[in-house]
């Protein structure tokens, strides 16, 4: 028999059947959907990982205080730590802002310009210039700045009340992304002593730091400095590298990827046991029809062909819906939970009017708070494997009962009632 001819005798042969064939391919259909769902979400959550952890290097360590804030006694016993590089201290603050009538929330991050590019790699500026230490100035994040008007630049040189003072916003940040440092696009960044002020003089605090970045002189020594840190600061202040938390991370998405799609894996094993019992079905039925095709001169891999074939319609016919099916259910997923995942966190500490008539609740943040939006992939080489490991299995299950088929005698098979 020609291929052609094969082709057709399947696709008549599961019409014949449709309802038979239907329940399986209804079979695969779920364990596609499942395992393709499961899968382009763990792809976008690490895709999001990726985003998450941007900000810093693998050698950046950040120590915040669980207690009283740090001071610059503790900065400067932070830098005798051997394979200490760098140590930028950090104010966070979160307040409300009014521009152009405006008034949004934001995140106020404030640090050592020097240590930006330590802080946010890569971070461009759009339009303006990065203040300086010790002089007047904030870099706003572009989401922010979209906030508030349609050009971004055009709040370059505009100043701003925020918790009391006047700042004048020198930059305005190309789009960057969200990073443990902070979500650069929806926050503003000023000078560490600019930060310092404002906390001092709005909360009436002691000068003091509830999180410090520390940058290790090589990956390789980051445990070390890491276990130096926790053995100088005890329950009083917490360490945690990049380094950890990606390793952390990478494990706990591996694990959930490998429990749950071995979970959904056994739905194609199920679906492949309903074909395996499908085509032993069908061959019983075509017993005659198996024996009249021996007769007049098919071969016994004609019959097993066509069995096979037949299961691979059928097989391909519930994985293509099922893997579409499955992204947009994860994406539904991702949709109906809001898409955003956040990290961190602070203390709301009360309301005040400050001059100027504007209230403004403001808290310091004692974590890094940040969000990024999590949205699910399907690499093409994770769907190409999908679907070739899918059809696999399913024709796998068809493989016996067509290998029967072909062993029936013709003179058997015409006699059998």
């Amino acid at each position: 028999m020609n291929p052609l001819d094969i082709v057709k005798f399947s696709v008549k042969a599961i019409a014949v059947r449709k309802r038979r064939a239907a329940l399986t391919l209804i079979g695969i259909f779920v364990g596609v959907v499942t395992l393709t769902a499961v899968v382009s979400y763990a792809e976008g959550f690490g895709v999001y990982i990726n985003q998450l952890i941007k900000g810093s290097s693998l050698r950046t360590i950040y120590l915040m205080s669980m207690q009283s804030p740090l001071t610059d006694s503790d900065i400067s016993t932070l830098s005798t730590i051997p394979h200490v590089e760098r140590v930028a201290p950090m104010v966070r603050l979160s307040t409300s802002i009014t521009i152009n009538g405006i008034t949004s929330r934001v995140s106020i991050t404030g640090l050592d310009m020097d240590y930006l590019q330590d802080a946010a790699p890569d971070l461009k500026i759009l339009e303006g210039v990065i203040p300086q230490n010790y002089e007047g100035g904030a870099i706003i994040g572009y989401n922010l700045a979209e906030r508030f008007v349609d050009d971004p630049t055009a709040l370059v040189g505009t100043t701003v009340k925020i918790m009391g003072s006047n700042i004048r916003i020198s930059a305005v940040a190309a789009p960057y992304g969200t990073s443990i440092f902070t979500d650069v696009d929806n926050s503003i960044i000023l000078p560490l002593d600019v930060a310092e002020k404002l906390q001092m003089n709005f909360f009436r605090a002691a000068r003091g730091y509830a999180i410090v970045m520390i940058v290790a002189d090589s990956e390789s020594n980051v445990d070390y400095v890491v276990d130096e840190l926790r053995s100088e600061f005890g329950d009083t202040a917490t360490a945690i590298s990049m380094k950890d938390v990606q390793r952390a991370l990478s494990t706990m998405i591996n694990t959930s990827v490998l429990v749950i799609g071995a979970i959904a894996g056994m739905t194609i094993v199920v679906a492949s046991i309903g074909m395996m019992n499908s085509m032993y079905t069908a061959v019983t039925e075509r017993t005659k029809i198996i024996g009249t095709m021996r007769a007049l001169g098919a071969s016994r891999r004609d019959i097993v062909l066509l069995f096979l074939v037949e299961a691979m319609i059928i097989s391909i016919s519930g994985v293509l819906p099922g893997m579409a099916a499955g992204y947009l259910g994860a994406l539904a997923f991702s949709s109906l939970t809001g898409g955003m995942l956040t990290v961190g966190g602070g203390m709301t500490v009360g309301q005040r009017r400050p001059a100027g008539g504007m209230a403004v609740r403001a808290q310091p943040a004692t974590q890094p708070q940040i969000s990024a939006s999590m949205v699910p992939t399907l690499p093409l080489e994770i769907a190409l494997m999908i679907f070739l490991i899918t059809v696999a299995v399913t024709i796998i299950g068809a493989i016996p009962p067509s290998l029967r088929a072909a062993s029936l005698e013709p003179s058997e098979a015409l006699r059998y009632e």
